[in-house]
C-alpha cells in the first residue's frame, strides 16, 4: 500500500502527518531568530541583527510553498498555520525591527511613540481577513516589511536627515492600513517572474552590504551601492500600485 496514501477513513499516514509538524515547527523556528534578533539588538549588534532577519525572511518565504505542496490544511486542520505564520511574522517583520529604528536612534524623540504608530497599523493590517488576497496576487496595504525598511533607514534616510526617517515611517504607516494592493510575489498571475528575480538579485545586494560593511558605526557603505540596493523595493512599491490600478480597471471592465 502507498504510505502517502489516506486510509479507508480518510486519515493521512503517519508519516504524513509528522512531515506537516515539522513543517509548522519549521515555522515556529522563527521565534527562535527572533529571539537572537532581539539580544543583537540589545547588544547593539545591528550587523547580526539584520543577517538573523535575512534568515528568518527565507523561513517564511519557503514554509507557505511547503505548505502548499503538503496541503497542511487537510492534514492537520485542528492547527492554524495562517495564524502561526502571523504571529511569527509580526514579530520578526514589525515589532522587532521598529524596535531596532527606535533603539539605534534612527529617528527623533520620542522615538517609542513614533515607532508605535507603525507597530498598531501593522495589527490592524495582520487581522485583516482580506489582507492576503492570494487568488489576485495582492497583499490588501504595505504588506509590513518594516525588517527591509530599518537598514534603509539606518543607511540612507537617516544620514540624511532623522527627519525624513520619520517621514517615511509615516507614510509606510498610512500605506499599512490603506485601501492600495502591493503585489504578492508568489501568487502574481503577472510578471511574477520579474518580482521573484529581481527580489533575487535585491536579496544577494542587500546581504552584500551586511556583510562588507559595519553596519551602525562610522565607515558606511557607498551611497551608489546603497541607492542601487533600494531601487528595488521602490520599483516593488510603484510597479504594484500600478498592477493594483490595472487589475481593478479590468475587474470593471469585465463586469
Amino acid at each position: 500500500m502507498n504510505q502517502e496514501a489516506t486510509t479507508p477513513k480518510g486519515e493521512y499516514s503517519l508519516t504524513r502527518r509528522i512531515l506537516c509538524y515539522a513543517l509548522h515547527l519549521y515555522t515556529a523556528s522563527g521565534i527562535f531568530f527572533a529571539v537572537l534578533i532581539l539580544m543583537a539588538i540589545i547588544n547593539k549588534d545591528y550587523k547580526w541583527a539584520y543577517l538573523w532577519m535575512v534568515v528568518a525572511t527565507v523561513i517564511d518565504s519557503s514554509d507557505g510553498y511547503l505548505a502548499r505542496k503538503l496541503e497542511v490544511k487537510k492534514v492537520l486542520p485542528h492547527i492554524n498555520g495562517g495564524d502561526l505564520d502571523n504571529i511569527v511574522d509580526y514579530v520578526n517583520y514589525t515589532f522587532l525591527p521598529l524596535f531596532l529604528i527606535a533603539h539605534a536612534g534612527l529617528i527623533p524623540q520620542p522615538a517609542w511613540l513614533w515607532v508605535s504608530l507603525p507597530m498598531m497599523a501593522s495589527l490592524f493590517g495582520f487581522a485583516n481577513a482580506d489582507a492576503k488576497q492570494a487568488e489576485e496576487g495582492f497583499f490588501l496595504g504595505f504588506p509590513s516589511y518594516w525588517n527591509f525598511v530599518a537598514i534603509y533607514v539606518q543607511i540612507v534616510m537617516t544620514p540624511i536627515s532623522p527627519y525624513f526617517s520619520l517621514a517615511v515611517l509615516m507614510i509606510l504607516t498610512v500605506l499599512t492600513v490603506s485601501p492600495l494592493r502591493f503585489a504578492y510575489p508568489s501568487r502574481m498571475p503577472r510578471f511574477q517572474k520579474t518580482f521573484i528575480w529581481g527580489a533575487i538579485l535585491w536579496t544577494i545586494s542587500f546581504v552584500a552590504i551586511i556583510v562588507l560593511y559595519p553596519i551602525g558605526e562610522k565607515v558606511r557603505p557607498p551611497m551608489w551601492l546603497a541607492l542601487a540596493s533600494i531601487s528595488y523595493p521602490l520599483f516593488y512599491c510603484l510597479f504594484s500600485m500600478y498592477l493594483d490600478f490595472d487589475a481593478r480597471r479590468r475587474k470593471k471592465n469585465a463586469a
